[in-house]
């Protein structure tokens, strides 16, 4: 019996796959591997470089700049992997400042605004998103060069809204004022000041649009009007001076200059 038992255990332990780490010289060789696909900028074989890359050392840092540039490839599945590789690279090697450099850049990049406005369009569709989350849109779609998508969405939302959503019609200001469609930003201003009492914020997208438009006169009235809600604004009130001496009242700009410098 025990001699069976010895044999049926040296049977399981052939039978047994152990696996080791991968040796120094595997993982250099991996890593000369990645640098090549990256160096080429072949996605195919990046994608396997990465792949060997990771099942030997998923804190490696040149995984972590594989990752995220398979993601600038467009690949957004790996848009958490790769963070979450930086900061295990980061962990590892603290003091490397291209690492930091590469997570920073990543964490501002487009990917993250397509995730974002993913989401958001899914929030703005509820019944009341709420101005953060309109802003956030406007601000995604800015991001990722597609405010023609966010126009199309802000105005699908505003015709079941039949156009008397204020605060999708601010939205869409804003949108159309990146896309330089002032006029129409203007409008949908007009419209949502209609519907509520106009805010800081309303003001200030006009005075941009005035200004963009060379139309100096409406662009002061708004920016008083911003003094009125911010008296003592050391910005507004140099930007009312700006205006004043191009409007040719010189005196005025002088003297406003000297209390915003006070």
């Amino acid at each position: 019996m025990i001699t069976r038992l010895i044999a049926l255990g040296a049977m399981l332990l052939m039978t047994i796959t152990v696996a080791f780490p991968a040796s120094a010289a595997s993982v250099k060789e991996m890593e000369a591997a990645v640098n090549k696909s990256l160096q080429d900028d072949s996605r195919k074989d990046l994608e396997n470089t990465v792949a060997k890359l990771r099942k030997a050392d998923p804190a490696n840092p040149l995984l972590a700049q594989g990752l995220v540039r398979l993601v600038g490839m467009g690949n957004d599945g790996l848009i958490y992997d790769a963070l979450f590789t930086l900061n295990s690279a980061i962990a590892k090697n603290p003091k490397d400042m291209t690492l930091k450099r590469t997570r920073a850049l990543f964490i501002v990049s487009a990917p993250w605004h397509r995730l974002a406005m993913a989401d958001l369009e899914e929030v703005i569709s509820a019944e009341d998103p709420g101005a953060v989350a309109l802003k956030a849109f406007v601000d995604a779609a800015a991001n990722n060069d597609r405010t023609d998508l966010g126009e199309a969405r802000v105005s699908d939302l505003l015709a079941k809204k039949k156009n008397r959503d204020p605060g999708l019609l601010r939205a869409r200001a804003d949108i159309r004022y990146i896309r330089n469609d002032l006029e129409g930003a203007l409008k949908d201003l007009a419209a949502a000041i209609g519907l509520s009492a106009p805010t800081l914020d309303d003001h200030l997208l006009r005075y941009r649009i005035h200004s963009k438009r060379g139309e100096d006169k409406a662009a002061l009235a708004d920016v008083d009007s911003m003094l009125k809600i911010l008296p003592g604004d050391k910005g507004v009130m140099r930007m009312r001076a700006a205006l004043l001496v191009r409007l040719g009242r010189s005196a005025e700009a002088s003297e406003m200059l000297e209390k915003a410098n006070r």
